[in-house]
């Protein structure tokens, strides 16, 4: 049976949760993990499902399979940026204790990335951010999450916006074959910044140009 693609509801709560957790795993992607996984619950990805249904330009839709959820990707308009300083601001979830490491370190952690997106490409102009893609681990290599990026990328060509995001090294050859081309890279090693908890990973802010602008070709690593 084909893919369907379906608007994500309150209605799949539980089943995102469980797709979170396992793609989210310590053991594959540790940084990713400690900045962004603080323990889901119902709640949290309740409210991640308020963030990305509620506006105009915020996306969030469902593939589904033999009426099985087997992953879900989430977008959402970024409106141009007058001051880069502002990146910081808009994009760091607060720092909890539960993470194991210094509050130092975690806001280094984003300012890294921040910074990344900053030398990237041009910030004064609209853009769609992929916010997140998974795909059940027991479903991959199917399809699926190439397939929900392309439709992602519809949205974001009917609009004109070019469409950006920050992928893990396990990522990087997906958003390559869609066209995303790589624009910096950044290593962040917790025990190279001083913290005791280990885990080293590697970022790649790409981007993909809408026909209507072409700004990736202005860019390059």
């Amino acid at each position: 049976m084909p893919l369907k693609f379906l608007p994500f509801t309150a209605l799949d709560i539980p089943r995102g949760l469980e797709i979170h957790n396992r793609v989210l795993h310590s053991s594959q992607s540790p940084v990713t993990n400690l900045l962004f996984n603080p323990p889901a619950t119902p709640e949290s990805i309740e409210r991640q499902v308020e963030r990305f249904t509620l506006g105009p330009d915020t996306f969030l839709y469902k593939a589904v399979e033999n009426d099985v959820t087997i992953g879900y990707i989430s977008a959402k308009k970024v409106s141009k940026i007058s001051d880069h300083s502002l990146l910081v601001q808009k994009g760091s979830p607060s720092w909890h204790e539960s993470c194991g490491i210094s509050r130092r370190t975690w806001d280094k952690c984003f300012e890294m990335r921040a910074e990344a997106r900053k030398e990237s490409f041009d910030f004064t102009v609209d853009h769609l951010h992929v916010h997140a893609l998974a795909t059940d681990p027991g479903y991959q290599r199917r399809g699926a999450g190439a397939a929900l990026l392309e439709k992602i990328k519809a949205i974001a060509d009917e609009k004109g916006l070019p469409m950006y995001l920050t992928s893990t090294e396990t990522g990087r050859k997906l958003y390559e074959r869609a066209g995303f081309q790589p624009m910096k890279e950044i290593v962040i090693d917790l025990e190279e910044m001083g913290e005791v908890k280990k885990g080293r990973e590697m970022f790649t802010v790409s981007l993909a140009s809408s026909p209507h602008t072409g700004e990736a070709d202005k860019y390059s690593i």
